[in-house]
């Protein structure tokens, strides 16, 4: 299984649930938590080359709240959609009901709190 398929099937398996979504860039960590309703894989589009957006990307989609290192309060997930760029081919990994995607820039480990 490829790794976008790997994402697509434990997105699946776990659409409708609550997921917590951990993202370490460097010293950066940002912990999500949000109801997963949809998730869209957008590859590159070949038309767009000179687009400020990420080559492709995961579109996650649902309702949530976002902690970052900065901020001492929670805020509301911007526009209930959070995006997981991929550039070139990200190293995936499912344990458990743990999804790891490892990019070029950062660390995502996507859990569902589901019990």
């Amino acid at each position: 299984m490829d790794n976008i398929q790997t994402i697509r099937t434990w997105s699946h398996e776990h659409q409708g649930e609550t997921i917590q979504i951990h993202k370490q860039e460097g010293t950066d960590i940002d912990v999500i938590i949000m109801n997963l309703d949809q998730v869209i894989y957008a590859p590159l589009d070949p038309n767009d080359l000179d687009s400020y957006l990420p080559q492709s990307a995961i579109y996650l989609h649902g309702t949530g709240t976002i902690d970052t290192d900065y901020q001492l309060l929670q805020s509301e997930l911007p526009k209930d959609i959070y995006v997981v760029p991929i550039e070139g081919i990200p190293n995936v990994a499912i344990n458990g009901s743990v999804l790891h995607i490892q990019t070029e820039r950062a660390h995502y480990k996507l859990t569902s709190l589901h019990r």
